[in-house]
């Protein structure tokens, strides 16, 4: 399981927040809906793989990062760049692993506030997008 995250500044509310995970969600399973779907029932989902924005509630919680799992090994939840999506494999950091990465090279999530944006102007980029990218 993964989180893909993005660094919001502090101007909308909860329901904002929400419609824009819902829309990145909806947009990223209309362009790819062989890999990827919204469907909430596992009936309907086949071989896909679920975005669940649901995570996005009240009470609701996912992996902080750097966080151990509670899985074999203890894997770490690690934050990675865009150039390590595709290479990434479940359970990949052990603490040793992760360890030695750290040394090697930066923090993905460094400076990751001097990027926050408003979530009403990205779902805003969205609906130009959808629409074909005309104003």
């Amino acid at each position: 399981m993964s989180d893909v995250v993005a660094p919001l500044d502090a101007s909308a509310g909860y329901d904002d927040v929400r419609d824009l995970a819902r829309c990145i969600a909806d947009q990223a399973a209309a362009d790819d809906p062989d890999r990827l779907t919204t469907a909430i029932r596992k009936a309907s989902r086949v071989d896909r793989i679920f975005l669940d924005v649901n995570r996005n509630g009240y009470a609701q919680t996912f992996i902080a990062p750097y966080s151990l799992r509670s899985r074999p090994g203890a894997p770490v939840a690690t934050p990675l760049g865009w150039s390590e999506l595709g290479k990434a494999k479940p359970g990949g950091f052990d603490p040793s692993r992760l360890r030695r990465r750290l040394a090697q090279r930066a923090d993905p999530w460094r400076g990751i506030e001097e990027h926050a944006g408003a979530s009403t102007t990205a779902i805003e980029e969205l609906e130009k997008l959808r629409r074909g990218g005309s104003d």
